[in-house]
């Protein structure tokens, strides 16, 4: 049973030295996202979403009770739901920096 549960934690650490690695490569993948068009805001969203799911992934219960494609689905369908609002209000896309 010991064995099964240190087992069952190798891909844990596997994704948080993902995680570890992610955070060396933001001061270059933030111009990279610019230069494709992207714009602060869009990429801080990105960044904050990143954030929490390492953040509740880490201790596996937020995966566990939502699942990654529920949590997928959700950021999915509120970028689409912030599109609309926007186009609806009449609020211009914000401009990239630069």
């Amino acid at each position: 049973m010991y064995e099964h549960a240190l087992a069952a934690n190798v891909w844990k650490l596997q994704v948080i030295r993902i995680i570890r690695w992610f955070v060396l490569i933001l001061p270059v993948i933030v111009p990279f996202y610019q230069e494709n068009g992207l714009s602060m805001t869009r990429i801080l969203v990105l960044q904050s979403v990143f954030s929490l799911a390492a953040a509740f992934g880490a201790g596996g219960l937020f995966f566990a009770v939502l699942g990654a494609c529920s949590l997928i689905g959700l950021v999915r369908s509120w970028a689409q739901e912030k599109i609309r609002y926007r186009k609806e209000a009449g609020i211009p896309e914000p401009a990239a920096a630069g």
